[in-house]
């Protein structure tokens, strides 16, 4: 039987040699962030509202948007005062907390396994190409990972000593998590699993710890996301921890369909007056919907979800590592945790499926490889070189990385031809203009009200926007054909219509453009050519 200081210390070997690793290997990491984060040329729909709540919790509360994850906007906030680009700032935070991965990173591989994986996991955490890419956006992904990392390992500690300041740590990471993402509720379940097992998982711990442990870590993870909750519960009628999941849900009702970014801007422009509050209202309401979109998923994940997340020589890895892992009750080290620890975001197969949602998981699936390099050749782990076999795979595997973290250098940013027209807009009109087609990025440049094309025909949109002063069309290459392939001719920049004139056109090294029209008869004043 264990004693809960072996449990808690892995034998004595908790934080020994960790510092220097971890001072390398997350340097190394935010300084490759930045690097990548220089390269940058536009930002996400999603970062913008970000952005605007970090700047509403500075100035106007009015303006802040309840329905979207507040952690990473709060977090932003102290810092939008160093420069003037927020935008920058949010990368440079972004960047310093997906380098600051590795530190929970080796906290766990020494709590989760006896393998000696500190250093290879912190170095595939350190350059896993979706991580960079995450970490180098204005998006929530990068405090996610932090968060949810640092919640597996208090996780996993309060599991083997089954002390009730753990779980109460665990539940204020777990909160936080959720307020960074929300589907970080579901390891709340997680949490109720492993800590209900522990009398049969780790055999030192008494069955009264249990009702406890889940009573405390419940309490505190609840006590976090109230404030949120409340919020949500005035903007929407109902508590949730998230007030988007109904919108999202029929969102997700795309997958699968022939024109997908069709189906995305319907549900966007004309959203149906019954959408469901709860996943379970979702699921009960529409189960055939659900299974099918399911099953699409359940093929998405294989098709672009993992290669997207791992590439292929992660993906290589990760398998290596699967058929390593130890099965062990304790004392021994809870390998199967890192099995289990993803299982939660099965939840996503209800919904849009998008890499970036899985990029939180790539600490514990970098030690799940890890464990698997160390053992391949020698399964008793009795040396402290990995083999010759286990050095040439992740040679090649470090090497196929190369490629996807250098591409910033070489090909243009996808979101650079929507910024520069935005900002072509705002130096012909200055900020304020009006302009009729839905583009989020373009009018958070052009500081600009967008005016959607719904489903209307090109003259109701034209009326409308007469009537509220808009000033420009705008129609880009990559959605408008899809969503509304009647009005691809004004992709062509040709003269579709004697009102419309062509004012400028973006185009990128790609292909990707963005053309502008004037609305001659628009009641505006006469626009300048920057």
């Amino acid at each position: 039987m264990a004693s809960p200081a072996e449990a808690e210390g892995g034998g004595g070997r908790r934080g020994d040699g960790l510092w220097l690793p971890g001072l390398i290997l997350s340097g190394a990491a935010i300084l490759l962030r930045l690097a990548v984060a220089s390269r940058r040329e536009g930002i996400e729909v999603d970062g913008i509202t970000y952005l605007t709540n970090a700047r509403a919790l500075l100035s106007d509360f009015g303006a802040f948007t309840v329905l979207h994850p507040p952690l990473y906007s709060i977090l932003l906030t102290p810092f939008l005062w160093l420069s003037a680009d927020a935008e920058w700032v949010a990368r440079v935070v972004s960047a310093v907390l997906g380098g600051l991965w590795v530190w929970p990173t080796l906290w766990l591989s020494r709590g989760a396994t006896d393998a000696r994986v500190a250093w290879l996991a912190g170095l595939l955490v350190a350059v896993s190409p979706s991580a960079v890419e995450a970490s180098t956006r204005v998006l929530s992904e990068p405090i996610a990972g932090l968060t949810l990392t640092t919640f597996f390992v208090v996780l996993v500690r309060a599991l083997r000593t089954g002390s009730l300041g753990s779980a109460a740590l665990a539940g204020v990471l777990g909160g936080l998590t959720t307020l960074s993402r929300p589907e970080g509720m579901a390891y709340l379940a997680l949490a109720w699993v492993v800590l209900a097992r522990a009398p049969r998982l780790v055999a030192w711990r008494a069955s009264r710890h249990v009702l406890a442990g889940l009573g405390v870590l419940t309490l505190v993870w609840c006590a976090v996301l109230f404030p949120y909750m409340a919020l949500v519960k005035r903007e929407t009628g109902h508590w949730h921890w998230s007030g988007k999941v109904g919108q999202t849900l029929v969102f997700a009702e795309s997958v699968g369909d022939e024109r997908p970014g069709a189906a995305m801007e319907r549900a966007i422009t004309d959203p149906a007056p019954d959408v469901p509050r709860t996943l379970l209202d979702y699921v009960l309401a529409r189960p055939r919907e659900a299974v099918k979109r399911i099953a699409i998923n359940l093929h998405l994940v294989d098709k672009y979800f993992a290669p997207g997340l791992l590439q292929s020589g992660g993906i290589a890895l990760l398998a290596v590592g699967l058929v390593q892992l130890q099965w062990r009750r304790g004392p021994a080290p809870p390998e199967w945790f890192l099995a289990i620890a993803p299982l939660p975001l099965l939840g996503l197969l209800l919904f849009v499926l998008d890499a970036r949602y899985g990029t939180p998981l790539v600490p514990v699936l970098s030690i799940i490889a890890a464990i698997g390099l160390r053992r391949l050749g020698q399964p008793d782990d009795p040396s402290p070189h990995l083999s010759v076999r286990a050095r040439i795979l992740l040679v090649v595997v470090l090497l196929s990385f190369g490629p996807w973290i250098a591409r910033p250098w070489f090909r243009q940013d996808p979101a650079a031809v929507e910024k520069q027209a935005g900002l072509w807009i705002r130096r012909s009109t200055g900020p304020g203009a009006t302009f009729i087609g839905r583009y989020p990025v373009i009018a958070h440049y052009a500081e600009a009200r967008a005016i959607p094309f719904g489903q209307r025909s090109l003259d109701a949109a034209l009326a409308e926007g007469r009537s509220l002063g808009a000033r420009f069309v705008v129609a880009d290459s990559v959605r408008l054909p899809e969503s509304r392939p009647d009005l691809l001719g004004l992709v062509a920049g040709a003269r579709v219509r004697p009102d419309l004139e062509l004012a400028h056109v973006e185009e990128d090294r790609a292909g990707r453009r963005v053309v502008i029209y004037q609305i001659r008869d628009a009641d505006a004043r006469r626009v300048r050519t920057p």
